[in-house]
């Protein structure tokens, strides 16, 4: 008996084809799996990048309130010392430094609690 080997080519290839079909199909599935993580992975990236903004526009306003302060606490220092200095000397000091009324203190006391609320 003669067999036809292009009988048998197809036979082969009949018998390889689920199996390549079933490792295409995993593939595809892998594939989706992938693009979702993906997509999960790159929503998660930025809602990390926008807290970091968040969490840096904060740093910036206490570091400026802060520098704020500092400067104003030097500013009544040197005030002060310039007060004193020339109070030594015989001249007449004068009101050169500056009271705060109460309304300047309220201002400063709700900045400093808007400070706190943004924490």
């Amino acid at each position: 008996m003669v067999v036809n080997p292009l009988k048998e080519k197809i036979a082969d290839l009949s018998g390889r084809l689920p199996v390549c079909e079933a490792a295409v199909a995993a593939a595809n599935q892998a594939t989706k799996e992938a693009k979702k993580e993906t997509k999960e992975a790159k929503k998660e990236a930025k809602k990390l990048k926008d807290e970091l903004r968040l969490s840096q526009v904060k740093i910036d306003l206490c570091v400026s309130w802060i520098s704020l302060a500092d400067k104003k606490k030097k500013d009544k220092k040197d005030k002060k010392k310039e007060q004193k200095k020339k109070k030594e000397q015989g001249q007449p000091a004068g009101d050169e430094m500056e009271v705060e009324t109460e309304k300047e203190m309220d201002v400063e006391q709700m900045e400093e609690t808007e400070v706190s609320k943004d924490f």
